[in-house]
């Protein structure tokens, strides 16, 4: 887990402990210097006294050349267990007397060096004049391990160690002692946050502890809390509103739809009679009485036979339009091709002078009221075969594309087409792009496709270009 995500209570004691570590080692850095550089000083001050105090006493047997009273006499420097050796040099630099602890494996110099210290990682050698009366009669080299120095560098470790931890464990203790009035505030926020999130509940409010910074944040927060509720309340009342203004109208507008339907039912399905009784009298008074009118008044009568037949046309288009309109939907499996092929060969028969080239796929099967699809396929085949009418190679085509997130089927035509800037008025009833003189028709049959397609819950629309022909696009989803 990343630092940022551990939880505030957290970061505030790891925090504390690092500012105290932080601390702790610095100073104890500080004065661990200080206490090395003392006790390496302190070492070397008691060396060269210890050197000088044998060099004091090793005079008489240089100076008789005594050797035995000088090994004696650096014999008693194994009082000092850092001392592992020592050594006297007469005049002429050579040894005169040594003193080996048990054990030691170093050898000493044959020859001594120049006065002073020499300071190596294991070991500090002394090197002084042994002198009568200010005349130099040799040499005293005295050999200290650094023992003493690591002993006190353990020790120290351990007390720094154990204060070092002392402090860590206090400050943890005091960061969970005073985190409380510090985070209790922070806390309450997050938890009162966490539950409106959780339980979109804007009504919750988060607890005050005092006046300063996290009080005033805590105020703001219930402030926007506030807010949010109303508007919240605002938005419910809104919507219970206009979902009954929506149901109202809806039923308003379902229920005009079926008197409008109604009335267009009763008002085709009445007139069709007296339409009937037009047309049959006109035919009985140009068979019966022709040859006693004059061209003019047969002429007439032609024209009233073809207007009330038309008539007739738009009443029984009227009269599918609100069929399927009023119709419920029996949902079943369809073969498409298989009910193109037969509305196509409806059509040879009825035009088998016309040789229209007809296209598709094999195998198109869609979910859907079989009746009313064989309807919108009559449509909208059949109007791309009256569009095709003066092309000298007339085709049509049934198709599908998949995009992948629906199907779309289609029927193609290259016939007269239609101008595309006309194409929201296809759709229409008694809409016509066309005048009655260059292709028949009534204007209601794409309204009839189109009423069934949304009826089936899917879309519908055209694309084309004036003499280009025109595609029908529809989708039927399952």
């Amino acid at each position: 887990m990343r630092l940022h995500d551990l939880p505030i209570k957290w970061k505030l004691v790891l925090t504390i402990v690092a500012v105290s570590v932080a601390v702790l080692v610095i100073e104890g850095g500080a004065l661990f210097l200080y206490d090395y550089r003392s006790v390496a000083e302190w070492l070397e001050r008691d060396l060269e006294t210890t050197a000088g105090i044998a060099a004091a006493n090793s005079t008489a047997a240089l100076y008789f050349e005594d050797p035995k009273t000088g090994a004696e006499t650096l014999a008693a420097l194994a009082a000092k267990p850092a001392i592992d050796a020592a050594c006297l040099y007469d005049p002429q630099g050579r040894a005169f007397a040594i003193y080996m602890r048990e054990g030691t494996q170093a050898a000493l110099p044959e020859h001594p060096g120049a006065d002073g210290f020499d300071r190596g990682e294991e070991h500090l050698i002394f090197t002084g004049p042994v002198a009568v009366k200010g005349e130099r009669i040799g040499t005293i080299l005295v050999r200290s391990d650094r023992s003493p120095l690591r002993e006190w560098l353990a020790t120290y470790g351990l007390v720094v160690g154990g204060i070092v931890l002392l402090a860590v464990l206090l400050a943890v203790g005091l960061a969970s002692l005073l985190q409380r009035p510090f985070l209790a505030p922070v806390l309450d926020l997050a938890q009162t946050a966490r539950r409106v999130s959780q339980e979109k509940d804007y009504a919750l409010r988060g607890v005050k502890h005092g006046e300063d910074e996290f009080g005033f944040l805590i105020d703001r927060f219930n402030e926007m809390l506030a807010q949010i509720q109303e508007r919240d309340n605002a938005l419910v009342r809104a919507r219970e509103e206009l979902e009954d203004r929506v149901a109202t109208r809806t039923r308003d507008l379902q229920e005009s739809n079926r008197e409008l339907e109604a009335f267009s039912y009763s008002v085709a399905h009445d007139l069709r009679s007296p339409l009937r009784g037009i047309d049959g009298f006109s035919l009985v008074l140009m068979e019966d009485y022709g040859d006693k009118l004059d061209a003019q008044g047969l002429e007439h009568l032609k024209r009233i036979r073809t207007a009330t037949q038309r008539m007739a046309e738009l009443l029984d288009d009227m009269l599918k339009l609100s069929k399927v309109t009023r119709s419920s939907l029996n949902v079943t499996t369809v073969g498409l091709s298989e009910m193109a092929r037969s509305v196509v060969a409806d059509l040879r028969r009825l035009h088998p002078e016309r040789p229209v080239e007809f296209e598709m796929l094999s195998e198109l099967t869609v979910k859907g009221d079989e009746g009313l699809l064989r309807i919108a396929l009559e449509n909208l085949i059949g109007n791309a075969w009256k569009f095709t009418s003066k092309r000298e190679r007339p085709r049509v085509e049934l198709g599908k594309v998949n995009t992948g997130t629906e199907t779309i089927y289609f029927v193609r035509d290259n016939g007269a087409g239609f101008d595309p800037a006309y194409s929201n008025k296809l759709f229409g009833v008694f809409q016509r792009l066309h005048t009655a003189s260059e292709f028949p028709g009534t204007g209601v049959g794409l309204a009839t496709v189109q009423r069934i397609v949304h009826k089936h819950g899917g879309r519908i629309w055209a694309e084309s270009e004036q003499d280009r022909g025109a595609t029908f696009y529809f989708t039927l989803p399952a």
